[in-house]
């Protein structure tokens, strides 16, 4: 049975009460890189460190959409600190420094629109490189639902979580292997912003797709 003009009207004034605040999904980036075909796209060639500390300004590709980076050693031994200048998505000046712990990556907590140097430290032995990859690229803002009563428990205990729901426009498909970027609650901006990990799959409601969430306590996947 095809909805009447007043369940239409219905469901809008409820989309509209429960999408009181804003986020954007992550999706995470796959593609080439100098040190791993699933690592990301590559915002320059892996970078050779020397015997004095280098700033790179030439030859750098920008994120395809604004985006984390993330930064990496070659090899196991790589130490020193990386430091990223750019700009955010909203043009405004954004620089982030990275202490290298050999090939664990570290991500940034801005989203990079453009990169214009990359400085990068000494060499510690012949062959050290650092890599720059963006890991997620994000969609445009939308409005969304977030409640964080707890929706169970976890049994992983990996890590604390907090365990959520969230609410987003029918259409809207978060994937498992998505994140979900909350900025802003009831129309405040969150500072730092809240990262979420969808929990099994989106259940489909009559006004949105629920998602159960846990909140990201560290670095981004």
């Amino acid at each position: 049975m095809n909805p009447t003009a007043a369940d239409i009207a219905w469901m809008k004034r409820a989309q509209t009460a429960c999408f009181r605040d804003t986020g954007s999904i992550g999706t995470k980036l796959l593609g080439a890189t100098a040190g791993d075909p699933n690592e990301g796209k590559a915002i320059h060639v892996a970078i050779d460190l020397g015997a004095t500390a280098q700033d790179i300004t030439t030859a750098i590709t920008n994120p395809a959409t604004p985006s984390n980076l993330m930064v990496r050693g070659n090899r196991v031994g790589v130490t020193g600190t990386v430091t990223i200048t750019g700009t955010n998505s909203s043009d405004a000046a954004l620089v982030e420094s990275f202490t290298l712990a050999g090939m664990a990556a570290k991500s940034s907590t801005g989203v990079f629109k453009t990169v214009t140097k990359v400085a990068v430290p000494i060499q510690h032995a012949s062959g050290d490189q650092v890599l720059v990859f963006a890991s997620w690229t994000w969609a445009t803002a939308q409005a969304c639902g977030f409640s964080d009563s707890p929706a169970g428990e976890s049994g992983t205990g990996e890590s604390p979580i907090t365990p959520a729901i969230l609410r987003l426009p029918v259409g809207s498909v978060l994937r498992s292997r998505d994140i979900f970027k909350l900025t802003h609650v009831g129309g405040t901006a969150l500072s730092p912003v809240t990262y979420l990990r969808a929990i099994g799959e989106q259940n489909r409601g009559l006004t949105a797709y629920i998602s159960r969430v846990e909140v990201i306590t560290g670095p981004l996947p």
